[in-house]
C-alpha cells in the first residue's frame, strides 16, 4: 500500500550544516537514527521545507546516514528487526527479494523512498538540517518507484534460530537486479557462567579445600566442558583438572567440586583466581572467578626443659631442641628468631636452616643459639617463631631461656691441608676431587667446627696463609693431587708419612713451619684401596709424624663410592684429631654411629662436654642426630 506525501508523514534526520556532518540524534534499535516522527494529527512547530539545490553550495551538503544493514547479539529464538537502505542515483522500479539465505532467517517487511529536504529547526531558530521525508512506503517487498537522489530503506525481520551451528548470518536484498543491499545479523550464541556455591571460609598456606561451582548455560545446545586452573590469575594455587560435566541447554544447570591447594608462602588476605571451561576438543568457552580469604597456619614450637638453661662459650654455640605440632595449614618451614634481637649482628642469635613440619604433624627439632665474643655473661632470651605463629600479634614464645655465657679456653688455629692419593681422582671414578674440595669448602666453612672452640679450637682454615714476615699475608697451596699409588693397592702409615714428606721436600704443599696456623696434613686415598695394617676394620685414622725434628698432625679416609659417603670420615678425623692435640680427647668417637646433613655435606656430630651431647652444628631437622645425648654401643 502506498502513502499519500501530501500527508506529510515524515521521519527526519538532523545534519546540522553548519558542521557539515549528521548529527547524532536518538538511536534506533533497528541501527539508524531518528529525532522525530510527524504523522497526519500531528502538528510541529513552524517549519519551511526547501528543495536542497535552493540553498547552500553542494560540498558544504551531508546526507542523513542511512541504516547499515546490520544487527548485533540476537537472542536465540527470538526475532528482531533492523533496517538497511542507500541512495539511489537513477530512477528505477524494483521489488526486493532476499538471496542467499539458505536458512530462511530473513524476512522483508517493508520498503520506502525517502527524499533529502532542507528543514528550518523549529528548536534552534536560523538553523538549518538535512532531513528525510517519506516519499512512498509499501508493505512487503514492493514493488516501488524509486527517484534519482532519493533514499530506498528495506526493513528487515531476523528470525534466530533456536539452536544455530553459526554465529552470523548474511544475505543480500536484491532489487529486481539494480539494487544490492548487504545484511548480516549476529546471534547471541549465548555462554556459559559459573558461580561459587560453597567454598571454604578460609584457607592457610599448604592446605587444599573443596570449592563447590554451579555452571549455567544460555547455549541453545548442551555442552560438555571441564574447569582447568587459570595460572595467569595467581600462581600461588594450583587445582586439578575437573572430571568432563554435561551442561544442559538454555536455562540448565549443573554442579561440580573441585579441589584447590594454597602454595606454601603464600601471603596473607584476599586472593582471587579462575577457571577456564574447556570443550572436549580443547576449545575454551568462557571462564569463572572467585575468591578465598588466605590466612596464616599454625604449628606450635615448644622447648625442651633440658634447653631452657645453657652453658655456652662465647664465640661458640650451642644447641636449642623443640618439638614442632603442626594445627592448621600443610607442609611448612618455620624459621626463628631471637625477641628484639633477631639473627644478626648482636650478642646472641641463631643459625641454620629452617625447621620443616608437614601438615598436621608433630616432629622433633634443633636451633642453634650462637653467642658473640663479647657476649652478657648471663642472659635471658626468648625465640619468636616468624611463620604459622599461634599468637595473632606474633609474639614470642613464651618460654624462656637463661643462658650461661663463659669465655673459651686458650685456643689454637687450624688448617686444613688436602691430599687426593691415586688415579681415580683424576679420572673422576667414581667421582672427582673438585667434587670433594667444594664439600670441604662448604664443611669447614660453616658452623660444624665451631662447637670445637670449647676444646680449645678457635678456627679451621682451607686456606693456608705464609708466616714469613717478608711475604705477609700470602696465600700457599693447600691441596695436592699424587696420581700415583702402590702397585699393590694397599697401604701403611709409612707409605702416608712418605708421601706427606715427599710432597712437602718437592714444594708442592708448604712446610708446617712455613705456615701461620697448626697444619693437619690430611690423606684420601682413592676407592678401592686397602689400609694394610687393618684391611676391613677401619675407615680412617689420625697421628703424628715427624718433620725437621718436630712432629705434626696428619690423618686419613678412604674415598667413598660418592662424595656423601667420603666426607663423614673426613670430618670425624679432622675434629678427633684437632680436639686431640689440643685437649687430650677423642670427640667423635662417642658419637660414630650418628650421621647427618650440615650445610649440605653428610658429616658425624661430636661430643659437646659442655652439654654432655651429641652435636652436629646447624643440623635443624633431626635432634635425635643433631643434639642428643651420647649411649654406648648406640651413639658410639
Amino acid at each position: 500500500m502506498k502513502s499519500d506525501i501530501s500527508k506529510r508523514k515524515a521521519r527526519i534526520h538532523r545534519s546540522p550544516l553548519s558542521r557539515g556532518k549528521p548529527d547524532l540524534g536518538l538511536r534506533r534499535s533497528d541501527g539508524y537514527r531518528m529525532q522525530r516522527h510527524y504523522d497526519q494529527g500531528m502538528k510541529p512547530k513552524p517549519s519551511k521545507l526547501m528543495p536542497m539545490s535552493l540553498q547552500l553550495p553542494p560540498l558544504l551538503l551531508r546526507r542523513p546516514r542511512l541504516p547499515d544493514g546490520t544487527i548485533q547479539s540476537v537472542p536465540l529464538g527470538t526475532t528482531k528487526s533492523f533496517a538497511a537502505g542507500m541512495y539511489v542515483m537513477q530512477d528505477v522500479n524494483v521489488t526486493f527479494q532476499v538471496d542467499g539465505d539458505e536458512l530462511g532467517v530473513f524476512r522483508i517487511v517493508a520498503v520506502e523512498t525517502d527524499n533529502v529536504v532542507i528543514f528550518d529547526d523549529p528548536d534552534a531558530p536560523g538553523h538549518r538540517v538535512l532531513t528525510l521525508e517519506v516519499a512512498e512506503s509499501v508493505m512487503g517487498a514492493g514493488p516501488i518507484q524509486i527517484s534519482a537522489g532519493q533514499a530506498v530503506i528495506v526493513s528487515v525481520e531476523f528470525s534466530c534460530p533456536v539452536d544455530p551451528s553459526q554465529g552470523m548470518f548474511k544475505a543480500t536484498l536484491n532489487g529486481s537486479g539494480a539494487i544490492q543491499l548487504q545484511i548480516v545479523a549476529t546471534a547471541d550464541l549465548g555462554a556459559l557462567v559459573g558461580n561459587t556455591v560453597v567454598s571454604p571460609e578460609n584457607l592457610a598456606p599448604g592446605e587444599t579445600g573443596n570449592f563447590a561451582f554451579e555452571l549455567f548455560s544460555s547455549m541453545g545446545h548442551p555442552v560438555t566442558v571441564s574447569l582447568e586452573y587459570d595460572e595467569a590469575f595467581d600462581a600461588n594455587f594450583s587445582a586439578p583438572r575437573s572430571a568432563p560435566i554435561t551442561v544442559p541447554a538454555a536455562g540448565g544447570t549443573a554442579m561440580v567440586t573441585v579441589p584447590v591447594t594454597c602454595a606454601q608462602g603464600t601471603s596473607e588476605g584476599i586472593h582471587y583466581f579462575g577457571f577456564k571451561f574447556v570443550a572436549l576438543d580443547g576449545t575454551q568457552l568462557g571462564w569463572m572467578t572467585t575468591d578465598v580469604n588466605v590466612i596464616s597456619g599454625t604449628v606450635i614450637t615448644t622447648i625442651d626443659p633440658q634447653s631452657t638453661s645453657l652453658l655456652m662459650l662465647a664465640g661458640g654455640l650451642t644447641p636449642i631442641n623443640v618439638t614442632l605440632q603442626s594445627i592448621r595449614g600443610g607442609a611448612t618451614d618455620i624459621t626463628y628468631e631471637i625477641s628484639g634481637l633477631g639473627n644478626s649482628a648482636g650478642p646472641f642469635g641463631l643459625s641454620g636452616p629452617p625447621l620443616h613440619v608437614d601438615g598436621g604433624d608433630t616432629t622433633r627439632g634443633t636451633l642453634w643459639l650462637r653467642a658473640s665474643s663479647d657476649a652478657p655473661a648471663n642472659a635471658t632470651l626468648q625465640i619468636t617463631q616468624n611463620s604459622f605463629n599461634p599468637d595473632p600479634q606474633g609474639g614470642p614464645i613464651s618460654t624462656n631461656i637463661f643462658v650461661t655465657v663463659e669465655q673459651p679456653p686458650s685456643s689454637e688455629e687450624f688448617v686444613v691441608l688436602r691430599i687426593y692419593w691415586g688415579p681415580k681422582w683424576t679420572d673422576g671414578n667414581p667421582f672427582p676431587w673438585q667434587k670433594m674440595e667444594q664439600a670441604i669448602f662448604t664443611a669447614i666453612r660453616s658452623t660444624y667446627f665451631q662447637g670445637l672452640n670449647e676444646y680449645g679450637v678457635s678456627k679451621v682454615n682451607d686456606v693456608a696463609m705464609s708466616n714469613d714476615p717478608g711475604l705477609p699475608g700470602t696465600t700457599l697451596l693447600a691441596f695436592a693431587i699424587e696420581p700415583t699409588f702402590p702397585s699393590s693397592n694397599d697401604f701403611d702409615d709409612s707409605d702416608l708419612i712418605g708421601l706427606i714428606t715427599r710432597l712437602i721436600n718437592s714444594g708442592r704443599l708448604p712446610r708446617p713451619d712455613g705456615i701461620n696456623s697448626t697444619p693437619f696434613y690430611y690423606v684420601m686415598p682413592q676407592q678401592g684401596s686397602f689400609y694394610r695394617p687393618n684391611r676391613d676394620g677401619i675407615l680412617g685414622a689420625h697421628s703424628t709424624f715427624s718433620f725437621d725434628g718436630v712432629d705434626h698432625l696428619y690423618g686419613w679416609g678412604y674415598q667413598g663410592m660418592t662424595v656423601d659417603g667420603t666426607t663423614p670420615t673426613f670430618g670425624h678425623e679432622v675434629a678427633e684429631a684437632l680436639s686431640a692435640k689440643v685437649a687430650g680427647t677423642e670427640v667423635t668417637d662417642p658419637c660414630q654411629k650418628l650421621e647427618g646433613n650440615s650445610a649440605g655435606v653428610a658429616l658425624q656430630p661430636y661430643l659437646s662436654k659442655l652439654r654432655n651431647l651429641c652435636v652436629l652444628p646447624d643440623m635443624t631437622t633431626d635432634s635425635s642426630v643433631a643434639a642428643t645425648p651420647p649411649v654406648p654401643g648406640v651413639t658410639g
